[in-house]
């Protein structure tokens, strides 16, 4: 009798690097952990180094965080030593590396696994640090460049960027469109008589007594994000909708300062806004605070793809955000899920909130289906790591085991 071969499914080990990772302020980190947790889950092993400190530990076993200790002064630089040093010493623990935007670790990553000879992937995360144009003129950049062009496939997390990776690194094969993910099983929307109740335990929080709507904005404090724009706009939309109130949801970044933080408050003091606007500040549970939203607005001048307009959504909540071509546009479906407006048009985002706020459509159960079932379509974290598996399979070549 002839022996029956049998099929054993083999799961990728994956080490990835994301220098800030939660509690840190990190979209890509967020983004990472998220990826990571649920890769594990599929039944990968999976590492995760980071400069974090004290990142928030898994009860997951075979998800393991890594946070490299350094010195404030040298902290990039030591971190990047560090990190090819634990990618050279720990080699027979990961298969692969899964890189999470450019950093100083980027290269010395690169460097190890020509040593190694393991495959390396590149998600690309922010335009702004990461345009192909961006590596050529910074310092070494010729060099960074064909270091980076070496990597064996690049994530392009919307099809803006998939057009302009396939358009830089040849063969464009290696080019993969593989969006953000969000857990619809976190961010989802509320029930009406919880949502109010909660609603009006934040509305006494924030000292607003006679608010009955919220709009929501979440992200960083920084002249990026359009908010000089909405500020101004709020002055429009609170005299047509006295009630509404507006919370801003995010830290002061680094790049802004505080004087960035100080100029919007002075706005808001001029402009006569202090009972209409709030910051809220960095919240570690945003899954908490957007299902309370009644909009979403995200005038943003540039964006990766961002996670916080994915995570509104993903709670049926109605979004105005900035017309960003390719990257926007995969999320918000005009007139059907939410509105697209120029960047930096007031009067538009203005119209767009009010006519949003004032239709009783845009809160029907109707509506907010289709706002959830589109970015469950489209953004599902676990539709997106198998997407990730699938690539990590074809990358190590390893699709089977017969025995």
């Amino acid at each position: 009798m002839s022996e029956q071969k049998q099929v054993i499914q083999t799961f990728e080990r994956v080490c990835m690097i994301a220098e800030h990772i939660p509690p840190d302020y990190s979209g890509a980190g967020r983004q990472a952990t998220l990826l990571a947790k649920n890769l594990s889950e599929l039944g990968h092993e999976v590492f995760i180094i980071t400069k974090t400190p004290n990142p928030s530990t898994s009860e997951n076993s075979r998800l393991h965080i890594i946070p490299l200790k350094s010195n404030k002064d040298l902290a990039c630089t030591q971190f990047a030593w560090q990190c090819f040093r634990w990618l050279l010493f720990n080699s027979k623990k990961y298969d692969l590396i899964h890189l999470h935007g450019l950093n100083r670790a980027t290269w010395g990553a690169i460097i190890a696994n020509k040593i190694l000879g393991k495959p390396i992937l590149f998600k690309y995360t922010l335009p702004a640090d990461e345009a192909p144009e961006i590596i050529r003129a910074s310092r070494l950049g010729k060099i960074k460049w064909r270091l980076f062009k070496t990597m064996d496939a690049y994530i392009a997390t919307s099809s803006k960027f998939h057009k302009i990776l396939s358009t830089e690194i040849i063969p464009n094969i290696t080019v993969h469109l593989i969006p953000n993910g969000v857990d619809c099983n976190v961010f989802k929307p509320l029930a009406r008589d919880t949502k109010q109740s909660i609603k009006e335990c934040l509305q006494n929080e924030m000292n607003w007594p006679d608010a009955t709507l919220i709009g929501m904005y979440l992200g960083g404090i920084e002249p990026r994000k359009g908010l000089e724009t909405l500020l101004s706009s709020w002055r429009d939309v609170v005299k047509e909708i006295p009630e509404v109130r507006l919370l801003l949801v995010g830290p002061v970044t680094k790049n802004a300062g505080k004087s960035f933080n100080d100029k919007l408050s002075a706005q808001i003091h001029e402009w006569g806004l202090g009972n209409y606007i709030n910051f809220y500040g960095l919240s570690d549970s945003p899954e908490t605070l957007l299902p309370l939203a009644d909009i979403f607005i995200l005038p943003s001048d540039a964006e990766g793809l961002p996670n916080a307009l994915i995570e509104a959504q993903a709670c049926g909540i109605p979004a105005v955000a900035s017309h960003l071509d390719g990257i926007t546009t995969d999320i918000v479906l005009q007139d059907k899920t939410g509105y697209l407006i120029q960047c930096k048009d007031k009067k538009a985002l203005t119209e767009a909130v009010i006519t949003i706020l004032k239709n009783p459509r845009w809160y029907s159960a109707e509506t907010q289906l289709e706002i959830i079932q589109h970015i469950k379509q489209h953004f599902s974290i676990e539709s997106i790591a198998e997407q990730y598996s699938a690539l990590y399979k074809k990358l190590s070549k390893r699709n089977s085991t017969y025995v």
